[in-house]
């Protein structure tokens, strides 16, 4: 049977119920697009940082010895903060600030240089949680949707107040990943606030030391295992984070858990913690890789006491079961240089068949065409860019 209403109030009902599902349908479709077109224009209308900044230098390609100055810089400076800082019980810096305020300021201070650093910024950043992880990535810290910021209130100050300044800068428009990376060290830099600068420099750092792992992967390592060390042995927070440590949970949709360790020779004085980590990892079927080969915890241990200096890769399969077996061997993440959760969908990054040309040589003065310029740009402009304009940055201003 079939049931027909033909009350007139019924049908103004049901026609304004459609109308508006249109309208919002419509309007969604119209934010949409416009957002995707605006994104689009950033990269292909605003200038380049080196044209922007440095105009005597953009023209100039740089050596792998230049890189190799600059990360040796950047680490005698992280260094030099870190031991400086002052901390709480935990390793933490002590920062009293409010770090979306201090983010905003530090940016302001620098915004005579970069013009759209100025006007108004958010008030505060939504929590990045493990949920929204699962969505954009394990590896993902901050995130920006148009004027709204998300951040990771877990991760110590130093870390977040780089990673709020970073996705302020997107705010303003920025969207080339390079030049973010480089509009927060400039802010961070020029701040009264030694947290700041201390911030600054870490992720210079990183970012450089990354750059200078696909041009000369032994010299990198060397450079930065004496920061990464920092960690274990002085248990400085910051410096814990400057890897992925996916320690606070299961990430849904994940398969696989990758862990780096530090050099074997450092877990000589917590070789016990150490010991009972490895032996869950056996019991699930762990693999340990030392240089390509695969190795038993016995072996592991072996090394260990006999001071071998290089570093272990972990291997798993992973789902939640799992993942609560083995979270005791992961808790303390302080025992690893990175702790990833590895989702099998995830993009892997684009290959670079010349690194040293990718990272010293200049900029092209503009992108390809409007419909091509987005995944151009994505691929071109990554963070590890970044690192020629620090090169520009102090070959304008000098190593001090």
């Amino acid at each position: 049977s079939i049931k027909t209403d033909n009350t007139k109030l019924d049908v103004k009902k049901r026609n304004k119920a459609y109308n508006l599902t249109i309208t919002t349908f419509i309007i969604f479709l119209y934010v949409f697009t416009l957002s995707i077109l605006t994104d689009n224009q950033y990269f292909t209308h605003l200038p380049n940082f080196d044209n922007l900044l440095f105009q005597e230098t953009k023209n100039k390609t740089y050596t792998e010895d230049d890189l190799i100055i600059l990360n040796n810089y950047l680490k005698n400076k992280v260094i030099e903060n870190a031991t400086t800082m002052q901390r709480n019980e935990d390793g933490n810096i002590i920062l009293k600030d409010n770090l979306n305020n201090l983010a905003a300021s530090d940016l302001k201070n620098v915004s005579n240089e970069i013009g759209l650093l100025k006007g108004l910024y958010p008030i505060k950043s939504n929590n990045l949680n493990d949920t929204l992880k699962g969505i954009y990535g394990s590896s993902t810290v901050g995130l920006t949707n148009m004027y709204t910021t998300y951040l990771d209130y877990n991760a110590s100050p130093v870390s977040s107040l780089g990673t709020i300044t970073h996705e302020y800068c997107h705010t303003k428009g920025i969207v080339r990943e390079n030049e973010t990376v480089f509009c927060a060290f400039l802010a961070g830099i020029n701040s009264n606030n030694k947290v700041s600068n201390y911030s600054a420099y870490l992720e210079a750092f990183s970012r450089s030391n990354y750059a200078l792992s696909y041009i000369n992967p032994d010299e990198a390592f060397n450079i930065e295992e004496e920061v990464l060390r920092m960690c274990l042995t002085n248990n400085y927070k910051e410096l814990c984070e400057m890897y992925i440590k996916n320690n606070t949970g299961y990430i849904p949709g994940v398969e696989e858990l990758w862990i780096t360790t530090y050099s074997l020779k450092d877990y000589i004085n917590h070789l016990d913690e150490f010991t009972n980590a490895l032996k869950l990892f056996e019991e699930n079927n762990a693999t340990f890789t030392i240089n390509d080969e695969e190795y038993t915890k016995d072996d592991v241990i072996s090394f260990i006491n006999s001071e071998y200096d290089g570093i272990m890769r972990i291997k798993l399969n992973l789902d939640k079961k799992t993942y609560d077996k083995i979270e005791p061997a992961i808790k303390n993440g302080n025992l690893y240089i990175s702790i990833y959760q590895n989702d099998l969908d995830e993009k892997e990054p684009p290959e670079i068949e010349n690194p040293t040309e990718f990272f010293l040589s200049p900029f092209k003065e503009n992108d390809e065409g409007y419909f091509t310029g987005m995944s151009y740009s994505a691929d071109t402009y990554t963070y590890e860019r970044a690192s020629r304009l620090f090169l520009e940055y102090y070959d304008k201003n000098g190593y001090n």
